[in-house]
């Protein structure tokens, strides 16, 4: 008998995050896994901005919930937007959980490169309580903000 999957997927405000989501789409999981979403959102300039960016990161979880969760209709999907540093609450999460994999892109919109590999990433392949599927990003030619990505969901 197959057990079931608890799947944690991290993402962030960059659209790079898509990509992470399509990938999680094609693939076959068991019926009955468990897909949880976070979104991380890096406290910005002052409690009204991060707040701002807290209410639109939400705006944009729920859309991403959703839609991943119509693709994977045997699976639950669920998951949270959090505020902080994105090693720390994607590592701390996949423990509290018991993940059994923690699924992650390449480059997301925080901190330097590490051998082809985001700094986040890096960090995650390196401290994670279980397995790691680093999705490879292809770099975008015109990074949009998170205010971006916002404004293209209200059109």
């Amino acid at each position: 008998m197959k057990i079931p999957h608890k799947v944690l997927v991290a993402l962030d405000s960059s659209p790079m995050s898509e990509e992470i989501l399509a990938a999680v789409g094609e693939r076959q999981w068991l019926p009955g896994s468990q897909i949880r979403l976070i979104s991380i959102v890096r406290p910005a300039g002052g409690d009204d901005v991060t707040r701002e960016y807290m209410h639109q990161a939400r705006i944009i979880h729920a859309e991403r919930v959703t839609g991943l969760a119509k693709r994977l209709y045997k699976c639950a999907v669920g998951g949270e937007c959090l505020e902080g540093s994105a090693p720390d609450l994607i590592l701390n999460t996949a423990k509290s959980w018991k993940a059994d994999l923690i699924v992650i892109g390449s480059h997301g919109d925080t901190g330097p490169r590490q051998n082809n590999i985001g700094s986040v990433a890096a960090t995650i392949v390196n401290q994670a309580p279980c397995s790691v599927f680093v999705i490879k990003i292809k770099q975008a030619t015109e990074p949009k903000t998170l205010t971006a990505q916002v404004a293209s969901h209200q059109n």
